[in-house]
């Protein structure tokens, strides 16, 4: 086998590799899904050139395969980016136009050996490197744009170091990938390129690699067990395909077949593993939030139950000694206050999925006020706390249960974001463009990356170890509920900034 063969071998391997440990994130990591696909096309792509060396039968590597595998990195390496940046739902439609074009080229390529021969376009035609070149350009150029925005906007180091390592990877990657479908329409130039593709995709992986394991891309590093499992697989396979090539490289027909079993077979392992470590690594999620959700429950009706049971044993001891009860009418008072705020708290519970506001005309301005006025005792010292209202706001209809507690979660949330200080600001104006009324509460802590602001509404989603990932849902439902919206924003130069968005009466 010449070097093309080997570096085509060793670009499949480390992508599968990294095909393979993100499938272990895909359940608690957004970016593990594309990254998982991304890098697997890639893995298929350089397959075929190594096949190719191996069998011998070009029908591995220039046909079907390599044309379906090509076009489709382009969407791929777009969800990836988008997801990186946060911004996957806001650019949705753009994503789903790079998908419409390359899925077509690739729907082409793969039904390419039943297309006629006058069809206009055709893998190994002159038109085909011009079109995929003509898609790629502009989906590049803009991949390249968010991770330079999202690089100006980030104030974290470790992200600024990923989203610049990205930067060099996938355009890089790209160029050199390039001359494989534009070697020979440049030879016609007289212009010679050697083939580089597989240089490209083994520097991507390479890259990919200290992303996603050394710097920590997924949020924390993989188990060891996990990495062995992936590397093991890996190897395992690669040494399978050798082998299957070395026996049946002379009869293409058994050799399709071989290979298509084989690997049916090894991503079924894969796949399994991984469902069955995340399945596993879910549920021990899930439990951890029954659990704090229910310590909460416990805590919220702790209290009452306690002054409630004391009054009913002061009143029992009372009237066991004969004395009369109606000098401790107060009691009465007090029980029935404390089941009151019982019914309270089963209430609130009842209502994190199903918000139902008792809507009534309000001084939003006012209550704020009475809000933060109490806020001082939840905080620590080394906080601070300010208002800014604008005056004359206009009055909103409002749930008064409802929308303070909405601002108590994100005041809380401010608070613990700066564990040794600073300032958590409540401002309130009108909108400019609507009949609507902005609050919005920042704080100056360490702020969220962009991955985590488009999952922050997701229920029991939280990067906080003791936190239940329901707080930010619970405000965006009372904020949809008013007829308004809520949004996080990032706190230049540092921290984070949630606007809820009611509208006025």
């Amino acid at each position: 086998m010449e070097v093309s063969g080997y570096v085509a071998l060793f670009a499949c391997v480390g992508q599968l590799l990294v095909a393979l440990a993100a499938l272990w994130r895909t359940s608690s990591s957004a970016l593990a899904m594309p990254l998982a696909l991304f890098s697997a096309n890639l893995a298929l792509w350089n397959f075929a050139g190594a096949a190719n060396e191996l069998s011998g039968k070009p029908f591995w590597a220039w046909d079907w395969l390599d044309a379906t595998a090509t076009p489709l990195t382009a969407p791929l390496g777009v969800w990836f980016v988008l997801t990186f940046v946060g911004e996957r739902k806001r650019m949705r439609l753009l994503h789903r136009a790079t998908w419409i074009y390359f899925g077509a080229i690739a729907l082409i390529g793969l039904a390419s050996p039943i297309l006629s021969r006058s069809f206009p376009v055709l893998p190994g035609t002159p038109r085909w490197p011009f079109v995929l070149f003509a898609g790629i350009i502009p989906t590049c150029g803009f991949a390249v744009a968010r991770l330079i925005a999202h690089l100006r906007l980030t104030t974290d180091a470790d992200e600024s170091a990923r989203a610049r390592l990205l930067i060099l990877a996938l355009p890089m990657a790209a160029a050199i990938g390039s001359t494989e479908f534009l070697r020979e329409p440049l030879a016609t130039l007289g212009v010679h390129v050697p083939r580089l593709g597989s240089v490209g995709a083994l520097f991507c992986a390479v890259l990919m690699a200290i992303v996603s394991f050394r710097m920590r891309l997924f949020g924390r590093e993989l188990s060891t067990s996990a990495l062995v499992f992936a590397a093991g697989l890996t190897i395992l396979g690669i040494v399978s395909y050798l082998v299957l090539f070395r026996l049946l490289g002379s009869h293409a027909a058994l050799l399709a077949g071989g290979t298509a079993v084989l690997t049916a077979a090894l991503l079924t392992a894969a796949r399994q593993a991984a469902a069955t470590s995340a399945e596993r690594r879910e549920r021990v999620a899930q439990l951890a939030n029954l659990g704090r959700l229910s310590a909460q429950l416990a805590h919220d009706l702790k209290n009452p139950l306690a002054a409630l049971k004391g009054a009913i044993q002061f009143l029992q001891e009372e009237h066991k000694q004969g004395r009369p009860i109606e000098p401790h009418a107060g009691f009465l008072d007090l029980m029935l206050n404390q089941a009151d705020r019982i019914e309270r708290v089963v209430d609130a519970y009842r209502r994190l999925h199903r918000i139902e506001p008792d809507k009534r005309v309000s001084d939003v301005g006012a209550l704020i006020r009475d809000i933060v006025a109490l806020q001082p005792f939840a905080a620590s010292p080394q906080i601070k706390v300010q208002v800014d209202i604008e005056p004359n706001l206009p009055e909103c209809a409002l749930d008064r249960d409802l929308v303070p507690r909405a601002l108590e979660n994100l005041l809380r949330n401010g608070f613990e974001a700066m564990p040794d200080g600073g300032t958590v600001t409540v401002r309130a104006r009108k909108a400019e463009h609507a009949d609507a009324v902005h609050i919005e509460v920042s704080d100056t802590g360490s702020g969220m990356d962009a991955r985590t602001r488009e999952r922050a509404f997701d229920d029991f989603f939280t990067t906080k170890p003791a936190g239940t990932g329901l707080g930010l849902p619970l405000v965006k439902r009372i904020a949809v509920a008013h007829g308004g919206d809520v949004a996080i924003l990032a706190n230049h130069p540092r921290g984070t900034l949630v606007r809820i968005t009611l509208p006025t009466t």
